[in-house]
């Protein structure tokens, strides 16, 4: 069989081609070294963190569905991105690059004023637009950074700490916003504007079901079904 693209790799994969997993793996790995040249990782634990990363990759082509919003890349840097840090954090203190903590500041920053200005949680193309980083960029730089940056952080001495430009702590729910977010982005197009209407408008079930032209059960069933499948697209 040949894979003349990614598509066809992830559909060899879904059906349980091992070859297409190898060729995957050497197509995308240029993924799993930009993850890792984020973290300052010893050369003794390079190896093992760079099969973690693999893992990663591996687990994000099985769990893909390209049918949704998110590109494949943007997936996989977050899949990647989450194994690798959980697997630095069971083993090594996280070090964060400089320009991931630079990227994650701009995102912290803008995350508060998108969120005054549209009434909800920005999407990750909304973030990349008004920051001017790129989406994968922005997933690395929230999951490498684990909730752990300081307010007294600055980027430069000419820079104000995090804690004199926002009103609380953007860090402590960061990571589960972004990790929230591209889960929504996932979701089929009647299955994202019931989450919105339920919990960006706070409509009640009622009135989602008055505008969707559907019955307050099936708002109530269908929003239970929602909630497990973002659940288990948060978890991988």
């Amino acid at each position: 069989m040949t894979y003349t693209d990614n598509v066809t790799l992830l559909a060899a994969i879904k059906g349980g081609d091992k070859r297409a997993e190898e060729e995957l793996l050497t197509r995308n790995v240029g993924l799993v070294k930009s993850a890792l040249k984020h973290y300052h990782i010893s050369a003794a634990e390079y190896d093992d963190a760079y099969q973690i990363g693999c893992i990663g990759l591996i687990k994000a082509a099985r769990a893909f569905d390209e049918s949704k919003a998110s590109a494949f890349s943007t997936y996989a840097v977050y899949v990647i991105t989450g194994e690798i840090k959980r697997y630095i954090r069971d083993n090594t203190p996280i070090k964060m690059s400089r320009n991931l903590r630079e990227i994650y500041m701009r995102v912290c920053r803008e995350t508060n004023k998108l969120q005054a200005e549209l009434g909800r949680e920005p999407t990750l193309n909304e973030l990349a637009s008004r920051t001017g980083d790129l989406p994968d960029d922005i997933v690395m730089a929230t999951e490498a950074n684990n909730a752990v940056l300081s307010l007294d952080y600055s980027a430069d001495d000419d820079s104000s700490p995090l804690a004199d430009t926002v009103g609380s702590d953007p860090t402590e729910n960061l990571n589960e916003k972004l990790a929230l977010t591209l889960a929504i982005e996932r979701l089929e197009p009647h299955d994202r504007k019931i989450i919105a209407l339920r919990y960006f408008k706070n409509k009640t079930q009622c009135e989602t079901a008055k505008i969707l032209g559907i019955t307050q059960v099936q708002v109530s069933r269908r929003e239970r079904a929602i909630l497990k499948e973002l659940k288990a697209d948060m978890e991988l």
